[in-house]
């Protein structure tokens, strides 16, 4: 068994993803953090896990307004679940001033992973993309009315991702890459996402 600590700093944010990551695509059985929080445990994430890799072609077929290699929803204060966007398409709002509280991922490749953090709760447990039970990589909340401040995004198995988070106060960060693993958001400045949006990094 291998343990990382996550602890805040960012510097230690990306080392430890990345660990995670190399473990992952080595096929390591077993990933679990360590954390004065026992809600960022990634005991459930395993390489032996069976994700299709017709994820996003399946959740397409049942929302056929986005087809695409990357599908993702929103949860947006007042407004609800939103259209399903991919590939890059914008998710959520601008300039309306009003927080993403959820969102829900798949790709159509290999396997996904997400982990919100948000206000109130700081970092949830990781949550994956799994077919066998219906299920999408999620992260934050609904009916809480609590803001989504930064996800973590973990992929493997396929081609890297790309994302980007729309800030309050703050508009359009920087797109972040990754090799496997990715942030986007805060943590702890108390700052909403409003919009997100990702992408196959090619």
């Amino acid at each position: 068994m291998i343990a990382l600590n996550t602890n805040r700093s960012p510097a230690w944010r990306k080392v430890s993803l990345a660990l995670v990551a190399l473990v992952l695509t080595l096929g390591t059985g077993l990933v679990q953090t360590t954390s004065a929080s026992a809600d960022t445990s990634l005991a459930h994430v395993r390489t032996t896990d069976k994700i299709e890799p017709s994820a996003a072609a399946a959740h397409a077929k049942a929302n056929p307004d986005c087809v695409g290699q990357v599908v993702y929803e929103v949860h947006v204060q007042e407004l609800g679940w939103q259209p399903s966007a991919c590939d890059g398409g914008d998710a959520g709002s601008t300039g309306s001033g009003l927080r993403l509280e959820e969102i829900q991922m798949v790709v159509g490749w290999g396997n996904i992973c997400l982990q919100g953090h948000v206000q109130n709760i700081g970092d949830q447990e990781w949550k994956c993309e799994d077919l066998s039970v219906r299920r999408r990589a999620e992260a934050g909340t609904t009916g809480q009315g609590l803001r989504l401040e930064g996800v973590h995004i973990l992929t493997w198995g396929g081609p890297t991702l790309c994302a980007q988070a729309y800030l309050q106060n703050t508009g359009w960060q920087q797109a972040q890459c990754g090799a496997a693993a990715i942030w986007v958001g805060t943590s702890g400045q108390g700052i909403r996402m409003e919009a997100f949006r990702a992408w196959r990094n090619t």
